[in-house]
C-alpha cells in the first residue's frame, strides 16, 4: 500500500501509522509520545522526563542531580567530588593526587606521546596525542571531540562527515592526518614508511615493496602479481572479471551498480563501482582492481583444491519464526554433511526462541563431528535463555577433536587446533545466566562493567580442559565474581602454569584486588605516586628507578642496558623442542611433538625456560642481540645469519635459500622447486603440476581439469559443467537452470521465478512482491544497505 516502499534487501512491506515512520533495521512501526522520538536502532519508544535527554543508544531515561551530567555511553548519573572529573566512559569519580594522566588501550593500549608517532594498535592500540591527535578506539573506541571531530568506531562504527574524512579501519582504526604516515596496524601490524607504500598487516601481515604492488594480507593473505586482477575473497569471496562489475561479498555480498553510490557494509558488504567510491570493508575486505590490487582475507580464507567447496548458507533453519523482515541464512542444516572443507553454520537453531531481536549463531550443532578443520561456533547453545540482549558464543565445545594439519589462521587464538589440547574455547555468559538491558560498544561483547550488572564474561577453554605448557586462557570476571567499579580483569597463562623470562602475563585488577597509584588515570581507577626518576607507566601502576642507559620502557617497566650496534625486535613463537627451519616463518600454536606438513602455519610464543638473546632496548621487548658484519637487523627476529649469493635477506624472515635454475624464492615460503613445464611457480603454493589442454592455471589453486565445450573453467570452482542453451554459467555456481521468458536469470541464485507485472526481480532474493508507493530505506549491518544520498555514507558494524 501507499507509503510502503519495495526493500532492497527485504521483500516484505508494512504501512506504518502517522508519526510512526518506516525504520531503518525493523519493519516494525510504534507511535511515540510527545518528547520521545523514534530511535534509528531501536523500534520502542520512551518519554524522557526533563532533564534526563533521549539516548542514541538506549532508549532509557534517567534524570541526574546537579554536577552529574548525561554521559555518552551510558545512562547512569554520578555526583563526582572535588578534584575528581566526570568521565566520558565511566561513570565513576576518584580524587587522586598529582596528576599525568593516560590514554587509550586495547587489552594493553599504548599511547605515543612523541611529536608525531602515530602507531594505533589493536591488542596494543596507541593513540595520537599531537596537536589535534584523534583516538580511534576498538574495544571503547573513542571519538575525537574538537572542532571537526570525527568519531569513527568499529563495534559502534561512526562515519566521518566533515569535507574529506575517510574511515578506513578494521580492527585497527586508523586516520590519516599527518603529512605522509600512519601506521595501521592489527597484531603487530607494520608500517611502510617509505614514500608512498604503507602496508597495513594483520596477523603477520606481509608487504610488497616492489615499484607498485602491496598484498596486504589477512591469515594467510594472497598477493595478486598479475596486471590487474585480483580475487579478495572472504567466506567464498568471488571476483568479477568484466570490464568495471565487481560484486565483492560479504555473506552473499551485492555490488552496487549505479553511478555513484558506496554502500559500505559489513555482513553484506557492498562495492563501489563509480568513479570515485573506494569501498573500505570489514569482514569482507574488498579488492583494488587498479594497478597493484590486493587480496584480504579472514577466517578461513584458503585455497580449495578439490571441487568440494559449495558455500551453503542460510539464516533461520527450517520451521523457526522470523518477524517481518527476517534474514534467512544457512550454511548446510545440522545434520547434513560436508566434503572435506566445507563451513558449517546456522543461526537460530531448529524450535530456538528469538527474543525481539536475539542474534541466535551456531556452527556445527553439540555433537555434531568435523572434517579436516571445521570450525566449530555457536551462539546460545539450544534451550539458553537470553537477556534482552544477551551475546553467547563458544567456538569448539570442551573434548571435540579437530583434525590434523590444515593452516587455520584464526583471529582471537588463530590457531591449529590439535586433539583439542589447546582448542579456542571461548563462552560469553554461560547458559542460564542473565545480562542488563544494556549493551554498550562491544567487541566480543566490549562493555564497561557495572557491578556485575553488565560484565564482560570470557572464558577460553571450558573449566577441566587441559593446556599446554604455556596456553592462553583468558577470563573477564568469572561467574558470581564481583566487579570494581570500573576494573577489567583479564588473565594470560592458566593457574600454576609458568612463563619463560618475559612471557606475557597480564591482569587487570583480579576480583577484589586494589590498585596503588596516583594520577588520575582514564582507564584505571588505581593512583600511584612513583619515586623521582621512576616515572609513572602508562600502562603500569608500578614504578621502577632505571639505571643509566637502560631507559623505562613504554610497554614494559623493566629495564635493561643494551650493547651498542644492535637492534632486532625478538619474537619467537615455537614450542619446546620444536625446529625452525633455514627462513620460514615458523608460527604456531601446534602441541609439541605434532607435525605440520611442508607449509604449515606454526606460531607459539616460547615454551617456559626459553632463552630470550638481544642487546638494545626495543620499544616492545627489552631483549638485544648484536648481529655480524653482511648479516643484517630483522625487523622481526633478533637472529641473524649471513645469506649466500642469490639468495636475499627477507624482510619477514631472517633465513636465506638459495634456489634452483626455473624455481625462484617464494614471499611468503622458504622452500624452492623446479616446476616443469606448463606448470608455472604457484604465488602461495610451491607445488607445480602441469595441466592438460584447454584446463588452464588457476590462480588459487594447483589443480587442473579439463572442461568440455560449452562448460567453461570456473574461477572459484575447479568443476566443469554444461548448461544448456539459455542457462548461461553461473559466477558462484557450477549449476545450470533454464528460466522462462519474463524470469530472468539472478545473480546470486540459480533459480527462476516469473513475476507479475509491477513487482520487478530482486537482486538478492527470487521471490517477486507487488508493493504499492516507493520510500526505499537504507544502510544495514546484517543486511546493510547503502545510502544513495549525495553523501553520507553510514558504516555499521554490529548494530552500526
Amino acid at each position: 500500500m501507499g507509503g510502503e516502499g519495495i526493500y532492497t534487501d527485504y521483500t516484505g512491506c508494512r504501512e506504518c501509522m502517522g508519526g510512526e515512520g518506516i525504520y531503518t533495521d525493523y519493519t516494525g512501526c510504534r507511535e511515540c509520545m510527545g518528547g520521545e522520538g523514534i530511535y534509528t536502532d531501536y523500534t520502542g519508544c520512551r518519554e524522557c522526563m526533563g532533564g534526563e535527554g533521549i539516548y542514541t543508544d538506549y532508549t532509557g531515561c534517567r534524570e541526574c542531580m546537579g554536577g552529574e551530567g548525561i554521559y555518552t555511553d551510558y545512562t547512569g548519573c554520578r555526583e563526582c567530588m572535588g578534584g575528581e572529573g566526570i568521565y566520558t566512559d565511566y561513570t565513576g569519580c576518584r580524587e587522586c593526587m598529582g596528576g599525568r594522566g593516560d590514554i587509550h588501550r586495547l587489552y594493553r593500549l599504548q599511547g605515543v606521546y612523541g611529536r608525531r608517532g602515530d602507531i594505533h594498535r589493536l591488542y596494543r592500540l596507541q593513540g595520537v596525542y599531537g596537536g589535534r591527535g584523534d583516538i580511534h578506539r576498538l574495544y571503547r573506541l573513542q571519538g575525537v571531540y574538537g572542532g571537526r571531530g570525527d568519531i569513527h568506531r568499529l563495534y559502534k562504527l561512526q562515519g566521518v562527515y566533515g569535507g574529506r574524512g575517510d574511515i578506513h579501519r578494521l580492527y585497527r582504526l586508523q586516520g590519516v592526518y599527518g603529512g605522509r604516515g600512519d601506521i595501521h596496524r592489527l597484531y603487530k601490524l607494520q608500517g611502510v614508511y617509505r614514500g608512498r607504500g604503507d602496508i597495513h598487516r594483520l596477523y603477520r601481515l606481509q608487504g610488497v615493496y616492489g615499484g607498485r604492488g602491496d598484498i596486504h594480507r589477512l591469515y594467510r593473505l594472497q598477493g595478486v602479481y598479475g596486471g590487474r586482477g585480483d580475487i579478495h575473497r572472504l567466506y567464498r569471496l568471488q571476483g568479477v572479471y568484466g570490464g568495471r562489475g565487481d560484486i565483492h561479498r560479504l555473506y552473499r555480498l551485492q555490488g552496487v551498480y549505479g553511478g555513484r553510490g558506496d554502500i559500505h557494509r559489513l555482513y553484506r558488504l557492498q562495492g563501489v563501482y563509480g568513479g570515485r567510491g573506494d569501498i573500505h570493508r570489514l569482514y569482507r575486505l574488498q579488492g583494488v582492481y587498479g594497478r597493484r590490487g590486493d587480496i584480504h582475507r579472514l577466517y578461513r580464507l584458503q585455497g580449495v583444491y578439490g571441487g568440494e567447496r559449495g558455500y551453503t548458507q542460510t539464516i533461520q533453519a527450517a520451521g523457526s519464526v522470523w518477524g517481518g523482515r527476517g534474514y534467512t541464512q544457512t550454511i548446510q542444516a545440522a545434520g547434513s554433511v560436508w566434503g572435506e572443507r566445507g563451513y558449517t553454520q546456522t543461526i537460530q537453531a531448529a524450535g530456538s526462541v528469538w527474543g525481539e531481536r536475539g542474534y541466535t549463531q551456531t556452527i556445527q550443532a553439540a555433537g555434531s563431528v568435523w572434517e579436516e578443520r571445521r570450525y566449530t561456533q555457536t551462539i546460545q547453545a539450544a534451550g539458553s535463555v537470553w537477556g534482552e540482549r544477551g551475546y553467547t558464543q563458544t567456538i569448539q565445545a570442551a573434548g571435540s577433536v579437530w583434525g590434523g594439519r590444515g593452516d587455520i589462521h584464526r583471529l582471537y587464538r588463530l590457531q591449529g587446533v590439535y586433539g583439542g589440547e589447546r582448542g579456542y574455547t571461548q563462552t560469553i555468559q554461560a547458559a542460564g545466566s542473565v545480562w542488563g538491558r544494556g549493551d554498550l560498544h562491544r567487541l566480543y561483547r566490549l562493555q564497561g562493567v557495572y557491578g556485575g550488572e553488565r560484565g564482560y564474561t570470557q572464558t577460553i577453554q571450558a573449566a577441566g580442559s587441559v593446556w599446554g605448557e604455556r596456553g592462553y586462557t583468558q577470563t573477564i570476571q568469572a561467574a558470581g565474581s564481583v566487579w570494581g567499579e570500573r576494573g577489567y580483569t583479564q588473565t594470560i597463562q592458566a593457574a600454576g602454569s609458568v612463563w619463560g623470562e618475559r612471557g606475557y602475563t597480564q591482569t587487570i585488577q583480579a576480583a577484589g584486588s586494589v590498585w596503588g597509584g596516583e594520577g588520575i588515570y582514564t582507564d584505571y581507577t588505581g593512583c600511584r605516586e612513583c619515586i623521582g626518576g621512576e616515572g609513572i607507566y602508562t600502562d603500569y601502576t608500578g614504578c621502577r628507578e632505571c639505571m643509566g642507559g637502560e631507559g623505562i620502557y613504554t610497554d614494559y617497566t623493566g629495564c635493561r642496558e643494551c650493547m651498542g650496534g644492535e637492534r632486532g625486535y625478538t619474537q619467537t613463537i615455537q614450542a619446546a623442542g620444536s625446529v625452525w627451519g633455514e627462513r620460514g616463518y615458523t608460527q604456531t600454536i601446534q602441541a609439541a611433538g605434532s607435525v605440520w606438513e611442508e607449509r604449515g602455519y606454526t606460531q607459539t610464543i616460547q615454551a617456559a625456560g626459553s632463552v630470550w638473546g638481544g642487546e638494545e632496548i626495543y620499544t616492545d621487548y627489552t631483549g638485544c642481540r648484536e648481529c655480524m658484519g653482511g648479516e643484517g637487523i630483522y625487523t622481526d627476529y633478533t637472529s641473524c645469519r649471513e645469506c649466500m649469493g642469490g639468495e636475499g635477506i627477507y624482510t619477514d624472515y631472517t633465513g636465506c635459500r638459495e634456489c634452483m635454475g626455473g624455481e625462484g624464492i617464494y614471499t611468503d615460503y622458504t622452500s624452492c622447486r623446479e616446476c616443469m613445464g606448463g606448470e608455472g611457480i604457484y604465488t602461495d603454493y610451491t607445488g607445480c603440476r602441469e595441466c592438460m589442454g584447454g584446463e588452464g592455471i588457476y590462480t588459487d589453486y594447483t589443480s587442473c581439469r579439463e572442461c568440455m565445450g560449452g562448460e567453461g573453467i570456473y574461477t572459484d570452482y575447479t568443476g566443469c559443467r554444461e548448461c544448456m542453451g539459455g542457462e548461461g554459467i553461473y559466477t558462484d555456481y557450477t549449476g545450470c537452470r533454464e528460466c522462462m521468458g519474463g524470469e530472468g536469470i539472478y545473480t546470486d541464485y540459480t533459480g527462476c521465478r516469473e513475476c507479475m507485472g509491477g513487482e520487478g526481480i530482486y537482486t538478492d532474493y527470487t521471490g517477486c512482491r507487488e508493493c504499492m508507493g516507493g520510500r526505499g530505506d537504507i544502510h544495514r549491518l546484517y543486511r546493510l544497505q547503502g545510502v544513495y544520498g549525495g553523501r553520507g555514507d553510514i558504516h555499521r558494524l554490529y548494530r552500526l
